[in-house]
């Protein structure tokens, strides 16, 4: 892999620990993933939609980071109210790593293991895990603690010499966002807390 690609990473959301007081927070499946080469991100688009509503999406979380921007901007218009753009900085990126090392500690990260790469999607699975084994992580001293992980730039697969990056992994990490959205059980009973009118008319002086 010399250039970059768009990764794309399906996930199912388990709820069922939202009951359980001891976790409170949903496993996150990964049963799909696809990648695009050199590819524009305008031909990409009709596919990710077909992805939206075959796997009936309820949020999809997208890297808007420069040429990114555009994609997500498309999907916002294409499917509103889905869309949760995300840009990638340092201080983001570092946040997102935290969360993802969270929800694998605590055994809310799923994922299956490829068979020898038999068919295409064993393949990518298998650069997947490669990835995640070039991947390196830095804990920047400070009060932030601030982390700096994932392939560092110019890392060359030891067999090949090819370039290898980190966009399956980057793709991967984006459940950290879902993991920030409010989920809810099926028939669970959301309260609301009411603005109270009598506290504005107070401050005007009623």
């Amino acid at each position: 892999m010399g250039f970059d690609s768009t990764a794309l990473t399906v996930v199912d959301v388990d709820l069922s620990l939202l009951s359980d007081p001891a976790v409170k927070a949903p496993v996150y499946r990964i049963v799909d993933r696809r990648s695009w080469t050199g590819i524009k991100h305008t031909r990409i688009y009709a596919q990710i939609l077909g992805l939206i509503e075959s796997w009936g999406a309820r949020w999809v979380v997208v890297d808007a980071t420069g040429v990114g921007a555009g994609l997500a901007s498309f999907l916002d218009r294409g499917r509103p109210g889905k869309v949760i753009p995300f840009l990638f900085n340092g201080s983001t990126k570092s946040e997102l790593g935290w969360d993802l090392l969270g929800i694998v500690e605590t055994g809310r990260f799923k994922d299956w293991s490829s068979n020898n790469g038999k068919n295409g999607d064993d393949q990518l699975q298998e650069e997947f895990f490669h990835q995640l084994e070039l991947c390196q992580m830095t804990i920047i001293p400070g009060p932030e603690h601030r982390m700096r992980w994932g392939v560092p730039d110019g890392t060359r697969d030891p067999a090949t010499g090819e370039l290898v990056h980190d966009d399956l992994v980057l793709s991967a990490a984006l459940v950290g966002v879902l993991d920030q959205q409010e989920w809810f059980l099926p028939g669970q009973t959301v309260i609301l807390a009411g603005r109270d009118p009598l506290h504005s008319m107070d401050r005007e002086g009623f």
